[in-house]
């Protein structure tokens, strides 16, 4: 009598062990199926571990307990492996990263995009012309061997306008035009003081204009997009987007039959065609 309830408290400990053990399951394949957005799979997981925990315990044999215990854990296994492997599929064939590239490709294409940065090359393209013009006739255009009319440009104008450009192309990202050019204005008042406001000269404004109708006029360039021009000492800025595979040195060679062009400065930015 005593070796049989020995036995059957044996019996209920391994049966209580296998209802932990089924519960654990239960949690882990509640766990699988959140993460893998699998309800409907969970639900039939915990069915099948609820029945199979049931029959463990109305089972009348520690064997038979033993038995649908390892089943039970054999199916747990293979439908956790199964929704493992769906999770892994949906996020691959939702294109994650693909979505993200392409979404970026867009804003970039956009035309808010594209206008923030034409207002900031023209208003940084127009600040550095009059700041050009404003260095040759101010009294500090003798200490930097600046002289207004001369055909040949000063390697020292051209040092400080390169260091103007930069200086402008940081104030100009996210900055609004008015606000960039105050700001050069400043600047250019601690080099000199009392220098009278000159706008460009009329040769500039003509080899301007000139530079904008050869460029529309020839085949090869006609179809660009609207670039900034500007003159400064005979050398020509030009700003602004043009489509991928455009050939620069084919716009420098158009900008150079114009009369007067001593250099030309491009910097212009390649984007992909619209669709």
């Amino acid at each position: 009598m005593g070796k049989a309830k020995r036995r059957r408290k044996a019996a209920e400990k391994k049966v209580a062990k296998l209802r932990s053990q089924a519960k654990d399951l239960r949690n882990e394949a509640r766990k699988i199926a959140k993460e893998a957005d699998l309800d409907e799979r969970a639900s039939e997981l915990t069915d099948a571990a609820q029945d199979l925990a049931e029959r463990v315990r109305d089972s009348d044999t520690l064997a038979r307990a033993s038995g649908k215990g390892a089943e039970l854990a054999g199916v747990a296994a293979e439908k956790g492996g199964e929704l493992a492997s769906r999770a892994k599929d949906r996020f691959e064939e939702s294109g994650l990263d693909e979505r993200a590239q392409e979404l970026a490709e867009q804003i970039r294409k956009s035309d808010q995009y594209k206008h923030a940065r034409e207002t900031a090359g023209e208003a940084s393209d127009k600040a550095l012309s009059k700041v050009g013009d404003w260095l040759s006739h101010s009294p500090a255009a003798d200490k930097l061997g600046v002289e207004p009319k001369k055909k040949r440009r000063s390697r020292v104008l051209v040092a400080v306008l390169g260091a103007l450009v930069g200086f402008i192309g940081g104030l100009a990202v996210g900055a609004r035009k008015s606000e960039t050019v105050e700001e050069v204005g400043r600047l250019a008042g601690r080099v000199g003081q009392d220098t009278p406001d000159i706008g460009a000269p009329a040769a500039q404004k003509d080899i301007e204009d000139e530079v904008r109708t050869r460029l529309g006029e020839d085949p090869r360039t006609a179809e660009l997009p609207k670039l900034n021009v500007n003159v400064a000492e005979g050398t020509v800025f030009v700003r602004g987007s043009v489509p991928d595979g455009t050939d620069h040195e084919v716009v420098r060679a158009v900008i150079s039959t114009v009369p007067g062009v001593e250099d030309i400065d491009l910097q212009l930015t390649s984007v992909g065609a619209s669709n």
